[in-house]
């Protein structure tokens, strides 16, 4: 199944282990066809869907403490188990209450907003693959939704203001370290093109942005143009926090 799929690839992604007890229990049941078909499969898809949600903010983002998260997963891996193994007697009723207290029992310590949001702006890039990962994982999801067919295999991440601005700048190294790696300045461009892109000022960049065909960097070009390609420390925080407010419309309750 197509959606179960991209969901795994997508809590993979994550690298977060605790949920791994109830996504083998989902498995399972995914796996015997018979059941898949007659017991509600939408309601094991919105459980896989919330679980990337929830770990997502919960975990990746908040970095709450996952102790409480080990039982409440083993918990109801343990119910469904149980449920399911009734030699064939189990019934969708059951699953599905069974998945809504999981549910509830999630919704229970789901971030907030707020705490949400004073975390994800200070996501910033680092020359590390985990965090490369994470932040294509972000910015891919924010561009496409859930539709994941299409993959970053071939994109990088490019600083609009790069980390080394040449003199056209008009900014030093020194000035810029405090914001240059946040999130709001980071979008995703083919490799071909971050490389000539590089440390150029906005004006020259904007050449090889109008080339990309991912829609957040065609959406930076107009939004560039429209602003008189300004691109600052005031620009950069507000658009960090207008990803915050689009990625818990994602990923949120």
């Amino acid at each position: 199944n197509l959606d179960v799929y991209k969901t795994l690839n997508r809590i993979k992604a994550l690298n977060v282990r605790q949920s791994r007890s109830i996504l083998l229990t989902l498995l399972r049941m995914i796996n015997d066809n018979s059941f898949w078909s007659n017991s509600g499969s939408a309601d094991i898809k919105k459980t896989l869907v919330l679980i990337e949600n929830f770990t997502f903010c919960f975990s990746s983002i908040c970095r709450k403490s996952p102790s409480a998260l080990e039982n409440i997963y083993s918990k109801y891996s343990i119910s469904l188990n149980e449920e399911y193994l009734k030699n064939n007697k189990h019934t969708k009723d059951n699953i599905e209450k069974i998945l809504k207290e999981f549910k509830n029992k999630l919704m229970e310590i789901y971030p907030t907003l707020n705490e949400f949001k004073d975390n994800f702006v200070k996501l910033e890039y680092k020359q590390s693959t985990k965090q490369i990962s994470f932040l294509k994982y972000i910015i891919q999801k924010l561009n496409y939704g859930d539709n994941t067919e299409q993959i970053f295999d071939h994109v990088t991440l490019e600083h609009l203001l790069p980390q080394n601005p040449d003199s056209e700048w008009g900014m030093a190294k020194e000035d810029i370290i405090n914001y240059v790696d946040k999130i709001g300045n980071i979008i995703p461009l083919g490799l071909e093109y971050n490389q000539k892109a590089s440390n150029l000022v906005i004006e020259k960049k904007i050449q090889m942005y109008e080339k990309s065909h991912i829609n957040m960097t065609r959406d930076m070009v107009l939004k560039l143009k429209q602003n008189k390609f300004k691109w600052s420390e005031k620009e950069i925080n507000k658009r960090t926090l207008d990803l915050a407010d689009n990625a818990w419309v994602m990923w949120g309750v």
